[in-house]
């Protein structure tokens, strides 16, 4: 083999493992990330607590279900004045007296 064969295979050898090398980091980095995330919060309750991607949609959905249960055009008549004030309760509205009907 010539000099310059050689020293290209050389090149590309350390392309090639410069590259394998940027790809760990980069695997190491998400790793270390993903193992952040699933740390414990101690008080979900501190402002800290930021849903997970996994966590935004069910949530969504839960206070739509919520806020269907005040609408008196949707399920409002069907449950409870107790059901109704859960669901406030759960929307962080205040509750409201029973009305004496």
């Amino acid at each position: 083999m010539s000099e310059d064969a050689i020293t290209n295979l050389q090149r590309r050898v350390a392309d090639l493992e410069q590259g394998r090398d940027q790809q760990a980091l980069k695997t190491t980095l998400k790793s270390q990330a993903a193992q952040q995330q699933a740390q414990p919060i101690d008080n979900p309750n501190s402002g800290l607590y930021a849903p997970l991607r996994s966590d935004t949609k069910p949530l969504i959905d839960l206070a739509a279900f919520a806020r269907r249960l005040l609408n008196p055009d949707d399920l409002a008549h069907a449950v409870t004045h107790e059901v109704r004030n859960a669901a406030r309760r759960a929307l962080g509205m205040p509750e409201v007296r029973e009305y004496d009907l």
